[in-house]
């Protein structure tokens, strides 16, 4: 092998190997970029998903208050008690849960697209340039709790707010990394103001 065939074989080898180093760079600087935006899109569908399972109870007139609370009182109409249906609160859970997951079987693998002036990490040419896609996958857990709020609203009366809290965790898969990530949301689905005596151990109201 003469030494021109040489010199241009070696020109070549460090060209190629200059090219994968820079990819390698290039690949461990895009990673935690596009694992945010992973993340980003994941915890946007959970939410959605969870908002419209909320909405669904929230227009189901089977759920009201009447349904899912009982006060309990004595002969002078003092409350003795307040309870929540258990058979309801099961019912509202399952129905949650059971609409997320449903949502979420058949899309946990999606696709997120990131300007490549976003992954140079520069403000001045953040948002700009070509799009490039990366593929993601994504697994969720939810976790449904509903809970008793208490609000003052003056002498002799407070608002009973029954509060629906869903959690939502997950796991993000892409480009070889896997990152966790946790949201929720809440909102009220009945409430009622109470007038009467009402028992000390509901007194810890918020004011």
């Amino acid at each position: 092998m003469n030494k021109s065939v040489k010199t241009i074989l070696i020109s070549w080898f460090c060209l190629i190997m200059a090219v994968l180093m820079l990819l390698a760079v290039l690949f461990f600087k895009v990673r935690p970029i596009a694992i945010d935006y992973a993340i980003s899109n994941a915890e946007g569908r959970l939410l959605s998903f969870a908002d419209n399972a909320i909405i669904g109870i929230l227009s189901d007139k089977n759920y009201t208050y009447q349904n899912i609370s009982v006060i309990n009182r004595d002969s002078a109409n003092n409350i003795t008690g307040i309870e929540l249906n258990s058979n309801m609160v099961s019912i509202i859970k399952s129905k949650i849960s059971r609409y997320i997951s449903s949502r979420i079987s058949g899309e946990c693998f999606e696709k997120v697209s990131i300007p490549i002036g976003t992954l140079i990490s520069s403000d001045f040419f953040y948002g700009l340039g070509p799009r490039i896609k990366f593929g993601f996958q994504f697994f969720e857990g939810i976790s449904v709790k509903i809970e008793n709020k208490f609000v003052d609203c003056g002498i002799n009366q407070v608002m009973h707010q029954i509060v629906l809290k869903i959690k939502l965790t997950g796991t993000v898969i892409t480009l070889g990394k896997s990152k966790s990530f946790e949201t929720g949301t809440s909102a009220v689905i009945a409430q009622t103001v109470i007038v009467g005596k009402v028992p000390q151990t509901y007194l810890n109201v918020t004011k």
